[in-house]
């Protein structure tokens, strides 16, 4: 399936579209998903993994509903202790379209080959949900945390990944951005402070070098679309 690029790229330049420097910033990812995934939904998370949403955000804060991952490792597949699928179409042999209240694809949609399979597979991912998605990918003007995985092969930019969430249909669409290569600098300067000393964190100097450059700091953007679930809509 072919990516509408004009359909995504509309938002460029639109006013509904804050500018990337004036989305808000998050600390913390984890409190993100915890604010936007109830304590009762059902979960599809894509790119799960071994579960580190399930385990280390969602149960902690009282997570009960139905959380099923989708991931091909074959270490998440022998030890996630939750239902997990190798890949979408098994999905089809036990939920049906908008069984799921919220889908999670966090730092997964970079690790596809080209741009088109990852729209096919959005797609078909979509037909589940009826809530919400979620979706943390790089920060394609942060190149230095873009490229820091040689796996890392589709990028999204901002304008994009807004853009591709609403044409999936959801109608109210939060951007953020944060984390990564800071988190980074953090990482390196508390392992060497002598070499990494500059890394801490960006000053406003350095912030504003950025941004003449049309460059960011932030090595993550988060897309969080909601729409009225069709349920809600029915009564």
């Amino acid at each position: 399936m072919s990516v509408p690029y004009g359909e995504i790229m509309k938002y460029r330049g639109s006013p509904e579209l804050p500018h990337i420097y004036d989305v808000p910033v998050y600390v913390d990812i984890k409190s993100v998903i915890r604010s936007f995934v109830g304590a009762e939904d059902n979960v599809l998370d894509f790119g799960c993994g071994k579960g580190w949403v399930y385990h280390d955000v969602l149960l902690p804060s009282g997570f009960k509903g139905k959380y099923v991952g989708i991931d091909n490792d074959p270490m998440a597949l022998a030890l996630a202790s939750f239902p997990i699928y190798a890949n979408i179409q098994d999905l089809a042999k036990d939920f049906k379209a908008g069984d799921f209240d919220t889908l999670l694809m966090m730092n997964s949609i970079e690790h596809f080959q080209t741009v088109n399979e990852m729209f096919t597979v959005m797609v078909e991912l979509n037909k589940y949900i009826d809530g919400t998605i979620l979706i943390q990918t790089p920060n394609s003007l942060c190149f230095d945390y873009m490229f820091v995985d040689p796996q890392h092969k589709t990028f999204f930019s901002y304008e994009a990944l807004y853009g591709l969430v609403k044409l999936l249909d959801y109608d109210k669409v939060q951007m953020y951005r944060g984390e990564g290569i800071h988190q980074i600098r953090k990482d390196r300067y508390k392992k060497e402070p002598q070499r990494y000393g500059h890394f801490p964190d960006m000053n406003e100097f350095q912030k504003k070098v950025c941004m003449a450059m049309g460059l960011d700091w932030y090595g993550n953007i988060v897309a969080i679309g909601k729409r009225e679930p069709k349920n809600e809509q029915e009564k």
